[in-house]
């Protein structure tokens, strides 16, 4: 996107806190990091050039005004970002970290720029609301800080993007492997030796996100929390769950649900 694509009542904001429309214009087009505009109901309105290119999206115009960050289920659910989207666009300061960016679903929904793009990026998200002279919300401004990069197999990612979309199955070695079209035991070595964890370690923290989801909710008890999730309460999955949030499941239902 060009600097003078940004539309006018993003900009008047700018302005209006800075002073100077083009000047500001320039800055976001020139800030090294992924900038996103969006407006208060969730539909993205901007993302600098920088960001383009960091997601290898050839044409901005098929996100700007088209995406809703608010209805994207990969955002929300398998990263596990709807609570903090939530926060976010209720106008409170927000920092996601060591977020993943989804490059397996990007490359289905938007135009790719580098069709031999095979870099698997984590983010650092800062999200902060922009406010009009009257105090009221006009926009959620987010920046995408890169915390780290890998090069990541195409193997590795078809089999990422499996278990996060049919991550209420049960975990199936053979059946991962063999979408990477590998033997399971090769391809254990494989994913731990590109993602520093082995394919049933990834797998038990997305079914641990998807219960974190849940325990937020006040309505419901633990143990449906996790039968939502396809998981039984038992003491083997609250160790999982204790070992990678460093809570208990009613600690952390505990900590998010406090009057």
């Amino acid at each position: 996107m060009v600097k003078n694509d940004i539309p006018d009542n993003v900009a008047k904001v700018f302005a209006e806190a800075m002073g100077d429309k083009n000047l500001f214009l320039q800055f976001l087009e020139s800030f090294p990091y992924l900038v996103q505009i969006f407006a208060p109901d969730g539909t993205s309105v901007y993302t600098n050039q920088v960001g383009n290119d960091a997601m290898n999206v050839a044409d901005a115009s098929e996100v700007v005004g088209k995406y809703n960050v608010l209805l994207d289920p990969v955002v929300n659910d398998v990263l596990g970002l709807r609570e903090d989207l939530v926060r976010a666009f209720k106008g409170e300061k927000m920092i996601a970290t060591n977020v993943r960016v989804p490059f397996e679903d990007l490359s289905k929904r938007y135009t790719q720029k580098n069709e031999n793009f095979d870099q698997v990026l984590y983010e650092q998200i800062y999200s902060s609301p922009l406010y009009d002279k009257n105090g009221k919300i006009q926009f959620i401004a987010m920046v995408f800080q890169t915390t780290n990069t890998y090069n990541e197999k195409a193997e590795i990612v078809r089999a990422k993007g499996y278990m996060n979309e049919n991550w209420q199955q049960s975990y199936d070695i053979n059946k991962i492997a063999k979408i990477g079209g590998y033997s399971s035991k090769y391809f254990i070595g494989l994913f731990k030796k590109h993602t520093r964890q082995t394919p049933y370690e990834y797998y038990k923290h997305i079914k641990i996100e998807r219960i974190k989801q849940e325990l937020v909710n006040p309505e419901i008890s633990i143990s449906e929390a996790f039968n939502r999730c396809d998981v039984e309460y038992s003491s083997t999955y609250r160790r999982i769950f204790k070992e990678i949030t460093g809570m208990t499941p009613l600690e952390y239902k505990k900590s998010k649900n406090k009057k």
